[in-house]
């Protein structure tokens, strides 16, 4: 079903219809998709039960930012549930919750705020900054966007480059070659390309953004485009102030609604203007024919209406931002360039490391899981729950693969990772300023729980590795992984070193 299902086309973030898929649709340009056609048909009756399945509801999902909020509790504008995870969501969908009159607040969590505090406490735990009494005072002192200076032009310089890792919204393929194109060298700059990387051109044409930079180089050539369609001189006046600070390319929600509240252009009402833009924001394909034919006729021409409806309206149908939304997004992108260039970067960049390979903190080594999860425990660390109930607390797996993606990532940016030392290393990665390079975190070893790890750090600093044996019995398999792993390195020849502890503990008649 996934195989199938991967060969139905994505549009503007949309997916095709079946009907498409099968019969094509000449009014949007669709050709048949001849391989899921071929493939499908080698099952009878699948494309009937197909089509007559399409778009009925088959899950109950979670928002992924979306809280409402009461009053006075829930039961008076809705009902309540729990997800499969135990989550309590709502009972109605997301529209019929707001037209029951409930108020949704977005709160995203995302991976750049993690990496902002941990990099904030990597430079507080070698006193690079100060700890002002609480995380909020701290960040205020740092970090908050009222204390960072805007004028650096190396910075911005940086923003453009591709050289920062992980900077926010800028770390993708698109988003990296979108501020490699606009190089930024504002917030209003850096909002700009926060917007137009999500919006798309017309089929075969070019992209917002590339038509954002020909104009941003040569104003002249908006002017031309104008004439060329056929705008009177007035017309032309009455799109200067909402075309001119954008290059001719209206990229934002606000774009949107200012340019149709316009009396001399749709002279739409506030009402009217945030119908248009959720219609446009939320992809309401099917309310898009009655809201053009509604725009064109508001407008004071046919010709008119339609260059503002292809130029302002038709590169949002995809996806827009609100300029709050890319403002926000683009101090927070701000602020990783701020703690990657103000500061010695490896501390950034452990951050990123320690964020991107998963959660290896102390406070997270432990999870409950149902006894009945994995049939053989026999080489798990668990312990029974007091109260018996058939779950166990087991040390949390560490996701090896994560940790492998991750570190390949960041030696791919030329950033040296160091093996683990016994003397230094903790449970994540670590900065190790004085070599310019990351150390391992103990955590993500093989075998290396975090009962062990406090063992070993309790017992610093060691000696020699004969002095770690002797104070530090850990069990076998820790201590192979940690060999393994160049832990003793500093101490010990890696090689004499396992070669000694395994004759120390073999049974040496067998």
């Amino acid at each position: 079903a996934q195989y199938l299902t991967s060969m139905i086309p994505s549009e503007r973030g949309q997916l095709w219809s079946l009907s498409d898929v099968v019969y094509g649709n000449k009014e949007k340009d669709r050709k048949p998709i001849s391989l899921f056609i071929k493939e499908v048909s080698q099952y009878e009756g699948l494309l009937e039960i197909m089509l007559n399945i399409e778009g009925m509801i088959n899950k109950r999902s979670i928002h992924a930012s979306g809280v409402y909020i009461y009053n006075n509790g829930f039961l008076e504008y809705n009902a309540m549930m729990k997800a499969p995870n135990g989550q309590e969501i709502t009972q109605f969908n997301m529209n019929d919750s707001d037209y029951m009159g409930s108020l949704k607040y977005d709160f995203l969590t995302i991976e750049a705020l993690d990496k902002i505090r941990v990099a904030l406490d990597l430079l507080e735990e070698d006193n690079v900054v100060q700890n002002q009494g609480s995380l909020k005072a701290t960040y205020d002192k740092y970090l908050h966007p009222d204390v960072l200076t805007y004028d650096d032009k190396d910075m911005w310089d940086l923003m453009g480059s591709g050289e920062v890792i992980n900077l926010f919204q800028f770390d993708t393929a698109v988003g990296s070659q979108c501020a490699k194109k606009v190089k930024p060298h504002s917030l209003v700059d850096a909002a700009s390309a926060n917007s137009l990387m999500r919006l798309m051109g017309e089929k075969d044409g070019e992209q917002p953004v590339d038509r954002y930079i020909r104009m941003k180089n040569n104003i002249q050539l908006w002017y031309n485009e104008m004439k060329e369609y056929g705008l009177t001189q007035n017309e032309i006046s009455i799109l200067e102030p909402h075309y001119l600070p954008v290059f001719g390319t209206p990229n934002t929600q606000e774009d949107m609604m200012e340019t149709l509240m316009n009396d001399k252009i749709t002279g739409f009402d506030l009402v009217l203007a945030n119908k248009a833009r959720k219609i446009v924001a939320k992809k309401k394909m099917d309310q898009i024919p009655a809201l053009h034919e509604k725009f064109v006729k508001a407008c004071p021409s046919e010709r008119f209406g339609e260059y503002v409806w292809k130029t302002t309206m038709g590169p949002q149908m995809g996806y827009s931002f609100s300029i709050i939304h890319a403002l926000a997004y683009s101090f927070i992108g701000f602020q990783t360039v701020y703690l990657a260039t103000h500061f010695n970067p490896i501390y950034w960049n452990t951050a990123c490391l320690v964020v991107n390979s998963g959660s290896l903190e102390e406070e997270e080594t432990s999870e409950v899981v149902d006894i009945y999860e994995k049939e053989d425990w026999s080489e798990a660390e668990y312990e029974d729950l007091p109260d018996k109930s058939g779950k166990v607390k087991k040390e949390k797996a560490t996701d090896y693969a994560k940790v492998a993606k991750a570190l390949g990532d960041i030696i791919q940016a030329g950033i040296k990772v160091s093996l683990v030392d016994i003397n230094k290393s903790g449970y994540s990665f670590i900065p190790d300023v004085e070599n310019n390079e990351i150390l391992f975190g103990m955590k993500a070893l093989g075998g290396v729980g975090g009962q062990v790890i406090e063992e070993i750090k309790a017992g610093r600093p060691y000696a020699n590795f004969t002095d770690f044996l002797n104070r530090c019995p850990i069990k076998k398999s820790s201590m192979i992984s940690l060999i393994k792993g160049g832990a003793f390195d500093e101490l010990e020849d890696r090689k004499f070193a396992m070669a000694w502890y395994i004759w120390e503990t073999c049974n040496k008649k067998s």
